[in-house]
């Protein structure tokens, strides 16, 4: 190279990598948006429609005897269902971006079990379109086969 030609390049290499940094600043501040978009979103979801859902619920299995406690944070609605020393239910909702998931805690034979899940597989369940009802039909499904399997 030339005297002049290595500052050239040199420049070239460093504004190069400048304007490197300055794209992935951009992608992160984006992201970040994204993601601040996501959790506002899922907040709402969680503290509107599944807490409603799990209310409802509560509501009447409290009036056929049963002890339930609904828990909601910005990022899942949580259900859990004793009868006498019986635990018939423990099922939460949480978000992985958009897309709402199910996990169940429960005993078979004896051993504590975690199942995760979807409501309805087929539509990849998003805050926009799991509705109250969709989830309070998925959870009382969910309650009443563990009802039939500690009996």
């Amino acid at each position: 190279m030339s005297d002049d030609k290595w500052k050239q390049d040199l420049d070239a290499f460093f504004e190069a990598q400048e304007q490197e940094d300055k794209r992935k600043e951009q992608e992160a501040i984006a992201n970040l948006n994204n993601e601040s978009k996501e959790a506002a979103e899922a907040a709402t979801f969680f503290h509107t429609v599944a807490k409603a859902a799990f209310e409802e619920i509560a509501t009447q299995l409290k009036q056929h005897g049963r002890m339930v406690w609904v828990n909601v944070t910005n990022n899942s609605a949580h259900i859990r269902v004793e009868y006498g020393d019986v635990h018939e239910l423990n099922f939460t909702l949480r978000a992985r971006g958009r897309i709402v998931y199910t996990i169940e805690r429960f005993n078979q034979d004896g051993k504590a079990q975690s199942r995760e899940g979807f409501i309805d597989r087929a539509f990849n369940d998003t805050f926009s379109n799991l509705t109250q009802d969709k989830i309070i039909r998925h959870t009382l499904e969910r309650y009443k086969d563990n009802v039939r399997r500690s009996r």
